[in-house]
């Protein structure tokens, strides 16, 4: 019995990215539909509500090894991963030669609709910038700008798509201090992916400042960034404070500027952007007696509007800092945090029902949370990508990227823990 067409795209574009791309290989009419466009934007409508609970976060174990990985959330209760602290010790990963220490310096900056931007931060190591999409093995380096004349240079990297043109892009904020221009400030450097070069949105400064490497989140293809401490500057010792968080219009590459909620004025509290519903949301942390969380979300980009007020009963007496918010697939407020108070571990808690769990196993693994993105696996293939060359210490290439899956028994099927060790990449 031979199924028409139709119905094999239905099935197909019901599997998950990774395992629907490995079986293009199947016959020639499999791979032909698989690698089409349109097969691509179908799976990316059809799954991305499925994969609203999986967040993209970088590890990096004892400074020397960086990897990204994929957790599914729990819901019963609230978890990312129930695995043995002893666990990254069987995974033989951190002796891996194909991957150099350098890797440490490559920073998550973003992930939107599969693909993911990576970049580098140190000055001590080549300047790094490629987009990747890690379900299908194909990445495009991004060609990069001179280096500046300026004396000091701090650049932070934003995933954005202008939805209007239908355009991946790269959004730069180079943040500057020199003896002629000490305050803050910033220029704008946009690249696109479809017209394959960088974009000079603005040649005058903006007033904004940030030393941290990537956007703090991205809400339907905008980044936001989002500082509010001090700042220190190793040039003639500057110090800067941000009380505002800064985005960029991906399609007209205006910069603006978004105030805090009034609440969010003493210098003691924390504000965290993240998306929630599709809209731009903070949560606001008053680290006084009692504990405070206030959630805010942005009304059509002009008025803040009040959504959540709890006293963490459970966190009083809890010597935590707050790192990360984020939405689950069921509409749920998770806070991100760390524990102090016998030793430094990452929880997880809900703000609606104050409910706290600790990410048992995870901390072995040192999560940068600050590179913790929404990712749906996806089949997009942007313009210009091409597939990894992975190449172990025999010389010998491999196509594809090396994954080890953890599967608990204890869990349901759906459940799964995935390391994607990313190669190395040079100009």
């Amino acid at each position: 019995m031979v199924l028409p067409s139709e119905m094999i795209e239905e099935i197909l574009v019901r599997i998950p990215a990774g395992y629907v791309w490995d079986i293009r290989r199947v016959c020639k009419s499999w791979d032909a539909l698989i690698v089409n466009p349109q097969f691509a934007t179908k799976h990316l409508e059809r799954n991305t509500q499925e994969s609203s609970s999986i967040l993209l976060i970088a590890f990096c174990q004892r400074l020397i090894r960086k990897s990204l990985s994929l957790f599914r959330l729990n819901h019963h209760p609230h978890t990312l991963a129930l695995i043995d602290a002893e666990a990254s010790h069987e995974l033989n990963f951190f002796e891996n030669p194909n991957f150099p220490d350098c890797f440490k310096e490559l920073v998550v900056a973003g992930s939107f609709n599969g693909i993911v931007c990576v970049s580098s931060f140190c000055k001590s190591i080549s300047r790094f910038l490629a987009l990747w999409n890690p379900a299908i093995n194909h990445w495009k380096p991004i060609p990069l700008l001179p280096p500046g004349k300026k004396d000091d240079e701090y650049f932070s990297v934003g995933l954005a798509f202008d939805s209007l043109t239908n355009d991946y892009r790269i959004i730069r904020l180079v943040s500057v201090v020199t003896d002629d221009y000490p305050q803050p400030s910033s220029r704008i450097e946009i690249y696109s992916v479809n017209q394959h070069s960088w974009l000079f949105a603005s040649s005058a400064p903006i007033p904004f400042f940030t030393t941290q490497p990537n956007c703090s989140v991205i809400v339907n293809g905008v980044p936001y960034w989002s500082r509010n401490y001090l700042e220190y500057v190793d040039h003639a010792n500057n110090r800067f404070q941000t009380n505002v968080i800064a985005t960029v219009d991906p399609h007209t590459g205006l910069y603006t500027q978004i105030s805090y909620p009034q609440i969010a004025t003493n210098e003691n509290t924390t504000v965290h952007p993240f998306n929630f519903m599709d809209s731009l949301a903070v949560l606001i942390y008053s680290p006084g007696q009692p504990k405070m969380f206030h959630v805010y979300t942005l009304d059509r980009g002009v008025d803040w509007i009040h959504l959540h007020t709890s006293a963490p009963t459970i966190l009083q007496n809890t010597n935590m800092c707050i790192l990360r918010c984020f939405q689950d697939a069921g509409g749920k407020i998770i806070v991100v945090g760390w524990n102090f108070d016998d030793r430094k571990r990452s929880f997880l808690y809900d703000l609606q029902t104050d409910c706290l769990c600790h990410s048992i196993g995870m901390d072995a693994f040192r999560p940068r949370w600050d590179e913790t993105y929404y990712h749906v696996e996806t089949l997009v293939c942007l313009d210009g990508m091409e597939p990894i060359k992975r190449v172990d210490s025999n010389n010998n290439e491999h196509g594809g990227l090396s994954v080890v899956m953890l599967q608990q028994s204890n869990q349901p099927p759906n459940f799964r823990f995935i390391l994607m060790h990313l190669p190395i990449f040079s100009e």
